[in-house]
């Protein structure tokens, strides 16, 4: 059985799950799993500039499921 990574555990694991697209913000805490995604053709990740970018963006998008991925930042306490 080939070896995958943590990252390319949890691509797999989205895609299966009927995940095809997330909006993020990158940081060092999701290098990994980026590097996942960007293994899993199934899976569109879409980069945003801004926190709150990353939050607004999904609901332009409601016709599909989409998900969101963001890093801890002070910015992030505003989008509750």
């Amino acid at each position: 059985m080939p070896k995958m990574t943590g990252g390319e555990a949890l691509a797999k694991s989205l895609h299966r799950e009927g995940v095809r697209v997330i909006f993020g913000l990158p940081g060092v805490q999701l290098y990994h799993l980026l590097d996942g995604l960007a293994k899993e053709p199934g899976i569109r990740f879409i980069n945003t500039r801004h926190e709150q970018e990353t939050r607004n963006e999904p609901l332009e998008h409601i016709a599909n499921i989409h998900h969101e991925i963001i890093n801890e930042s002070p910015g992030n306490q505003r989008m509750k």
